[in-house]
């Protein structure tokens, strides 16, 4: 995650929407000050959300602001998952 915005952002969330369901992830460093700039890398040791079924990947900030990830991001980041999973098999 990083904050491109002028302001400090309060991360409260993380998680995401799939065509059937929304989740939560269960990041360990949330909640987090983030300064205009600053980023955070947040781990996820479960990444079966991670799929074609995925619509949307978000952090919510302390007003309720969701921060979606942009659509090709997201999409490059399934495809890293799906070519680990044929690497892994």
């Amino acid at each position: 995650m990083t904050n491109i915005g002028r302001k400090p952002i309060f991360v409260d969330k993380a998680g995401g929407t799939t065509k059937i369901d929304k989740f939560i992830l269960l990041p360990r460093n949330l909640p987090k000050r983030l300064e205009p700039g600053e980023q955070l890398l947040e781990y996820a040791p479960d990444l079966s959300v991670l799929t074609d079924n995925l619509l949307s990947l978000w952090a919510l900030d302390s007003l309720g602001k969701f921060h979606k990830v942009e659509e090709r991001i997201m999409k490059d980041l399934i495809e890293k998952v799906k070519q680990k999973r044929k690497h892994d098999t």
